[in-house]
């Protein structure tokens, strides 16, 4: 599919309790969408897909690993969830990251003080999205 999916996360095509999105000004549902996460435009995850930015953008982006350089930003939670949260060194960018992905980070020796570098990967739990640390950069 081209075009990229913005919005509040209802398309507002008129249907009763519509769960579609719009791409490229059409509807499409939910369930025929690839594998995307949401993103505020300045490249943050957004942890859970109805958290809407004050300019009411969401930026859905494809779920991809990646290499990044984190370091701890804090921890919230939520009604559903606990999670830590993560500032990428470079961009700037803000990453929720679930109890077991932080579980799983911790196992493999990768947290090294209050950083933590490596590849990483966007899973959803429930209605929540957040990371999951995968390995080393490579």
């Amino acid at each position: 599919m081209s075009g990229e999916l913005t919005g509040t996360g209802l398309c507002n095509c008129g249907a009763d309790r519509c769960t579609g999105y719009k791409r490229d000004g059409r509807h499409v549902e939910k369930r025929d969408m690839p594998k995307l996460a949401p993103y505020r435009p300045n490249g943050s995850l957004c942890h859970y897909e109805k958290d809407v930015p004050w300019d009411g953008v969401i930026e859905w982006r494809p779920i991809e690993p990646f290499h990044a350089a984190l370091t701890y930003a804090g921890f919230r939670r939520g009604r559903s969830a606990a999670y830590f949260y993560w500032t990428d060194d470079a961009t700037g960018a803000r990453y929720p990251m679930f109890m077991s992905g932080m579980d799983g980070a911790l196992e493999a020796g990768a947290v090294q003080g209050n950083r933590i570098t490596g590849r990483f990967t966007v899973v959803k739990m429930g209605q929540n999205y957040g990371l999951s640390y995968l390995g080393p950069a490579e």
